[in-house]
Protein backbone atom coordinates (compact mmCIF):
# COMPACT_ATOMS: atom_id res chain seq x y z
CA UNK A 1 0.00 0.00 0.00
CA UNK A 2 1.05 3.44 -0.91
CA UNK A 3 -0.75 6.33 -1.14
CA UNK A 4 -1.10 10.14 -1.73
CA UNK A 5 -4.20 12.24 -1.11
CA UNK A 6 -4.68 15.68 -0.47
CA UNK A 7 -8.06 17.84 0.02
CA UNK A 8 -9.36 21.37 0.47
CA UNK A 9 -12.21 23.26 1.79
CA UNK A 10 -13.80 26.33 3.06
CA UNK A 11 -16.86 27.04 4.56
CA UNK A 12 -18.05 30.01 6.46
CA UNK A 13 -15.21 31.45 8.28
CA UNK A 14 -12.84 28.59 8.00
CA UNK A 15 -10.84 26.70 5.68
CA UNK A 16 -9.28 23.14 6.06
CA UNK A 17 -6.73 21.31 4.25
CA UNK A 18 -6.22 17.82 4.82
CA UNK A 19 -3.03 15.77 3.21
CA UNK A 20 -2.95 12.14 4.39
CA UNK A 21 0.12 9.74 3.37
CA UNK A 22 0.25 5.97 3.49
CA UNK A 23 3.45 3.65 3.38
CA UNK A 24 3.61 0.06 3.52
CA UNK A 25 4.65 -1.47 7.12
CA UNK A 26 4.44 -4.60 9.11
CA UNK A 27 2.09 -2.86 11.61
CA UNK A 28 0.00 0.39 11.86
CA UNK A 29 1.75 3.61 12.67
CA UNK A 30 -0.52 6.56 12.74
CA UNK A 31 1.09 10.26 12.91
CA UNK A 32 -1.57 12.82 13.39
CA UNK A 33 -0.55 16.44 12.98
CA UNK A 34 -3.49 19.61 13.10
CA UNK A 35 -3.10 22.94 13.99
CA UNK A 36 -3.79 24.50 17.47
CA UNK A 37 -7.31 25.27 16.32
CA UNK A 38 -8.41 21.35 15.36
CA UNK A 39 -6.31 19.99 18.75
CA UNK A 40 -9.81 18.58 19.47
CA UNK A 41 -9.92 16.24 16.47
CA UNK A 42 -7.34 13.94 16.92
CA UNK A 43 -8.66 11.58 19.03
CA UNK A 44 -11.45 11.09 16.12
CA UNK A 45 -9.46 11.21 12.91
CA UNK A 46 -7.15 8.25 14.67
CA UNK A 47 -10.19 5.98 15.35
CA UNK A 48 -11.33 6.63 11.71
CA UNK A 49 -8.24 5.30 10.44
CA UNK A 50 -7.89 2.38 12.78
CA UNK A 51 -11.28 1.18 11.76
CA UNK A 52 -10.15 1.49 7.63
CA UNK A 53 -7.06 0.23 7.93
CA UNK A 54 -4.91 -2.60 9.25
CA UNK A 55 -1.65 -2.05 8.22
CA UNK A 56 0.93 0.56 7.03
CA UNK A 57 2.54 4.13 7.94
CA UNK A 58 -0.20 6.51 8.17
CA UNK A 59 0.70 10.38 8.12
CA UNK A 60 -2.28 13.09 8.20
CA UNK A 61 -1.77 16.41 8.22
CA UNK A 62 -4.64 19.15 9.26
CA UNK A 63 -4.97 22.78 8.87
CA UNK A 64 -7.33 24.64 10.25
CA UNK A 65 -7.14 28.40 9.51
CA UNK A 66 -9.70 31.40 9.98
CA UNK A 67 -10.51 32.99 7.05
CA UNK A 68 -12.02 36.01 8.52
CA UNK A 69 -9.39 38.70 9.95
CA UNK A 70 -9.54 39.25 13.87
CA UNK A 71 -10.29 42.51 15.10
CA UNK A 72 -8.13 43.67 18.11
CA UNK A 73 -9.54 45.58 21.22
Amino acid sequence: MTGFAEARAESGEHAVTVTIRAVNHRSLDIKVRVTNGAARLEAGIRRKIRQQVRRGSVQVNLDLTSRSPRTGG
